[in-house]
């Protein structure tokens, strides 16, 4: 714990090394995962730890995010997003079977609307908690790559989200995302060889093939 006035670091004596996870909530909890891969939670005054609920070991998270909207806690780890009650009595899993594109979660955010986003291995997903449902955006959509990184998610203060990964960075505002359910069907209506028509015996939106010379 870094003291602001003394300008130094200070140990709290309860705790080893810390393993993957250390997340301050808005209401001034902590959330530490220490080795064993253990959740603990409460606060701390001073150096003193003062716990609030009991070690969880099926709870634990790399990194987080305070979802004070829906009051959860958002964790990301190598087997999907878990998304845990503060009241530490329920859990959820996302992964693959719920939608995701890929199981290994690096960042999660949430956005005015509520719409819960992660970065994975194989792109970026936005989750809908109200109907269960979630979108994937690929490289298609603009991603800066199919992997990104753990620790480079963030908002900026007008809200404008920046996701990092192998092959630099994303950054849109959320509330400017559309996305259109309706997927038109291609349909050919003309040929032309050289800018001039070709003849076929049958219309070409019905044609099954088309042979043509060299």
């Amino acid at each position: 714990m870094f003291d602001k006035n003394r300008k130094n670091y200070r140990r709290i004596p309860q705790f080893g090394p810390l393993s993957k996870a250390v997340l301050r909530g808005h209401d001034h909890r902590f959330y530490l995962v220490t080795p064993g891969n253990v959740l603990h939670t409460g606060y701390l005054k001073d150096t003193v730890w003062i716990p609030i609920a009991a070690p969880k070991n099926d709870y634990r998270f790399r990194n987080g995010f305070d979802d004070t909207l829906h009051g959860l806690i958002l964790g990301a780890t190598a087997r999907g997003l878990k998304i845990i009650n503060k009241k530490m009595d329920n859990l959820q899993v996302w992964t693959t079977k719920q939608g995701l594109q890929d199981d290994y979660i690096y960042d999660v955010l949430v956005d005015k609307k509520g719409f819960l986003w992660v970065s994975t291995n194989q792109g970026l997903s936005r989750i809908n908690l109200q109907d269960s449902t979630v979108f994937n955006f690929r490289l298609s959509d603009g991603l800066q790559g199919k992997e990104f990184n753990s620790r480079t998610a963030g908002i900026m203060s007008d809200g404008t989200f920046f996701w990092g990964g192998t092959k630099g960075f994303n950054y849109f505002r959320p509330e400017d995302v559309h996305i259109n359910p309706f997927l038109p069907r291609v349909t050919l209506t003309d040929l032309k060889i050289k800018e001039k028509p070709f003849a076929l015996p049958i219309y070409i939106g019905e044609a099954k093939q088309i042979e043509l010379t060299h």
